[in-house]
């Protein structure tokens, strides 16, 4: 009588009191691979943004170390070289004025970037900066940096490079403004999650400094960079 009107009797709890008891651990089950999956993709996310944050922290030291050393420059009437060897960026005083890094040069300035920041090779660049696009990760600009050699002699009069180093030329007139020659620097991140890319460029026929930008694609048309600073 007990088990037609579903009374549990002394041996266990009824089939349906059971039943719900084993769909309980099957949700809790689901519950905790649905949590696991969303920590994973939480993490993979949080990766990301500390990437994105390292390939943008070492953009803006780029920036600022190119500003610096033209600054110098300008106050102290000396032509400086900038070595990029990325991870690592050294600052020269070219005392012999060879126009390129040679055993007598004062190294000024010793910094690094990010180790998962690498040269992007740039299929197109900024609108208004005059360089040309990049397969190595740095690009030549295409007017002369406001003298007849540019001070770089591994450059050229016409279409100056940075080419791994950024002369920085220097004026007799201490009030003249020094002259960074064109060119241009790509940065991207080795993590292949980042699609961001970064630009430092000198156009010497708009400004004497160089100019930060930025894109959020991962092969950004002329139109896709935009101007930070």
């Amino acid at each position: 009588m007990r088990a037609l009107i579903g009374i549990p009797d002394q041996g266990g709890g009824s089939r349906s009191a059971r039943s719900r008891k084993a769909f309980t651990l099957i949700e809790v089950m689901i519950a905790i691979v649905i949590v696991g999956i969303l920590a994973r993709l939480a993490v993979a996310q949080f990766n990301t943004y500390r990437e994105q944050a390292k390939l943008r922290s070492s953009a803006q030291k780029v920036f600022q170390i190119l500003s610096w050393a033209r600054l110098q420059s300008e106050k102290t009437g000396n032509t400086l070289l900038v070595q990029f060897a990325i991870p690592y960026i050294s600052v020269y005083q070219d005392k012999d004025n060879s126009g390129t890094i040679t055993a007598g040069d004062t190294r000024l300035l010793y910094d690094s970037v990010e180790n998962t920041v690498a040269l992007f090779s740039a299929t197109a660049g900024p609108s208004d900066v005059s360089t040309f696009t990049s397969a190595s990760g740095f690009a030549q600009g295409t007017t002369t940096c406001g003298g007849a050699v540019c001070c770089d002699k591994t450059g050229s009069p016409t279409k100056p490079s940075w080419n791994s180093v950024a002369a920085i030329c220097a004026h007799v007139m201490p009030t003249m403004p020094s002259d960074l020659e064109d060119g241009a620097i790509y940065l991207g991140s080795t993590r292949s999650s980042v699609i961001e890319k970064w630009a430092i460029a000198m156009n010497y026929s708009i400004s004497h400094n160089p100019s930060l930008w930025s894109s959020q694609k991962a092969t950004p048309a002329t139109a896709d960079w935009n101007r930070i600073r």
